[in-house]
């Protein structure tokens, strides 16, 4: 039985984390547009039409036409790590719940996560569970993530 008069110690015991930069707009168009000319080049019918930005990695997401192989995009993973000059590219295919591919581009610098955002986030705050646990961030277009 829970003790109604329990206290979570004050958020203020946690440091504040310094400033986190995205990657720029202009840096996620670029790999876009990367992208689509490598789908392009291996006659590929397909584009990007979406993307997420996590904490490592940025997720573009490719509809591919009627009839079009989602094999034919894992083939060429080592082509567009090479175009994006990245490594470690990886193709999520097909995405979970989603009609389209999923490629996943390291950001040119890892950000770290910290225990203070996550607790101030809306899905903290607004958690209705029982027991809260904080597992980490997930994708910034994606649903809760933080114990709700």
């Amino acid at each position: 039985m829970p003790n109604p008069d329990y206290q979570l110690p004050d958020i203020d015991l946690l440091s504040v984390p310094p400033h986190r930069e995205d990657e720029t707009t202009a840096e996620i168009f670029r790999k876009r547009d990367i992208i689509n000319r490598t789908l392009r080049e291996f006659d590929i019918a397909g584009e990007v039409v979406d993307h997420t930005i996590g904490p490592r990695v940025t997720r573009f997401e490719i509809m591919l036409a009627p009839g079009v192989r989602v094999k034919k995009v894992a083939q060429i993973t080592d082509n567009l790590a090479m175009n994006l000059g990245a490594t470690g590219v990886r193709v999520l295919a097909p995405m979970r719940g989603r009609k389209t591919v999923g490629v996943e581009a390291p950001q040119p610098v890892a950000k770290a996560v910290f225990m203070r955002d996550l607790m101030e986030s809306e899905a903290w705050k607004d958690g209705k569970k029982q027991i809260p646990i904080i597992l980490g961030e997930t994708w910034k277009s994606t649903g809760c993530s933080v114990g709700c």
